[in-house]
């Protein structure tokens, strides 16, 4: 595979992963805003945002396709295309639909990583604060972003310790 070759099927790859990157963030409730951390309580949660999903979309895509395509028996480089046998140069709809799958499933994990901490914040941040029949049912049907958002507003005394920072 020439290397003009390979860049262009890369960058198939990585726009695939990207967008699956996007439906992600339209599918959670992250949605289109960029990258921020939000102090809830005593926890520090990193809000990935759209560029976050986008860059973990595109990298899960590229790692599939890397390792289980037959890309990992392509010589990309410094070979000539001879050495498998073929001068051809081709991508599949099968790649482009397994780059576009684990764009979304990369995706998802993280933003399920960063609900999960938001969770957690919202947790015990409403478990110290004084109970709340209208707070609970709110954190009930709230989207985690949303439960945090409540849980904040429940808190009128300062908390014991500081917010940690995140590195």
């Amino acid at each position: 595979m020439d290397n003009e070759s390979a860049r262009i099927i890369i960058g198939i790859i990585v726009a695939a992963g990207a967008i699956g990157g996007v439906i992600n963030a339209v599918l959670t409730d992250n949605g289109f805003i960029m990258p921020y951390g939000e102090d809830i309580g005593h926890f520090r949660v990193i809000r990935p945002g759209i560029l976050g999903n986008i860059l973990i979309g595109a990298c899960a895509a590229v790692i599939s396709w890397g390792l289980y395509s037959r890309a990992n028996v392509m010589p990309m480089w410094g070979l000539p295309p001879h050495a498998l046998g073929t001068d051809q140069t081709y991508l599949l709809a099968g790649d482009f639909a397994s780059a576009l799958l684990l764009g979304i499933a990369g995706a998802r994990w993280l933003t399920s990583e960063v609900d999960k901490r938001l969770l957690q914040a919202a947790a015990s941040t409403a478990a110290r604060a004084a109970p709340s029949t209208e707070a609970a049912l709110q954190i009930a049907v709230a989207g985690p972003a949303q439960a945090a958002n409540v849980a904040r507003q429940m808190s009128s005394p300062p908390y014991p310790w500081p917010a940690r920072n995140a590195a």
